[in-house]
């Protein structure tokens, strides 16, 4: 396990209900491009946001990440956010489920990366390395690991064939809350767009959290289109 700035904190083993992992692909397995003029990554982003802001709404306090890049760190972003800038009465806690030993010192990381894990490290209750060594399984572990130890399940997937689609079936079978979002056919996300226009201009996690708050009738609609 990796230092962190304070006392570690295995409470989330105590509060399954309150619990919720994230899957997703790396960056390079999106569709690239944009929509309307906005990065097709940035919208994911900001359903992103609104997926966990639902998920707060409906008492989960305990998030897992499995500190990959792409949603895993895109999620831990906004989270992040939340916790440093916008604190509620009962706190929110981070969880980071780490596949392999120096799995995270050895990624290669954008400044955008490194700024999130940095924040990250300061404010974690606990990281947890799945497995002491690189293995072929490594990733299946932490993924069984982050599913067996949470309610819910929070994923952005583009292809069924991949570690996603294994973690997103495996928490099927496991009887855990699903909120899929399936990106593989773009109008998914060209239909939302087209009629919230306001999506578009959003690109950062301040902005993100504020849009939820002031569109709750986003919020219907995305429901419409996530996979449970």
């Amino acid at each position: 396990m990796h230092e962190l700035s304070r006392i570690q904190d295995f409470s989330f083993l105590e509060n399954h209900d309150k619990t919720l992992c994230f899957s997703g692909h790396r960056p390079k397995k999106f569709p690239k491009g944009d929509i309307c003029g906005c990065p097709i990554t940035e919208i994911i982003k900001t359903i992103l946001a609104f997926l966990i802001e639902d998920s707060i709404k409906q008492g989960y306090r305990y998030f897992i990440s499995g500190l990959s890049k792409g949603v895993d760190l895109w999620a831990l972003e906004y989270l992040i956010y939340r916790i440093k800038h916008t604190p509620m009465k009962e706190k929110l806690h981070l969880i980071g489920a780490e596949p392999q030993t120096d799995y995270i010192k050895s990624m290669k990381k954008t400044s955008e990366e490194k700024y999130i894990i940095d924040n990250f490290f300061k404010i974690a209750d606990v990281i947890i390395t799945v497995c002491e060594s690189k293995g072929a399984y490594t990733f299946i572990k932490r993924n069984d690991y982050m599913i067996n130890n949470s309610q819910c399940l929070i994923a952005v997937i583009n292809d069924y064939d991949s570690g996603t689609g294994y973690t997103v079936k495996k928490a099927s079978n496991s009887n855990l809350e699903l909120r899929i979002l399936d990106i593989s056919n773009p109008l998914t996300l060209l239909k939302l767009v087209t009629k919230y226009p306001q999506l578009i201009r959003v690109k950062t996690s301040k902005e993100r959290y504020e849009i939820f708050f002031e569109n709750a009738e986003i919020l219907s609609d995305l429901n419409n289109m996530i996979k449970k």
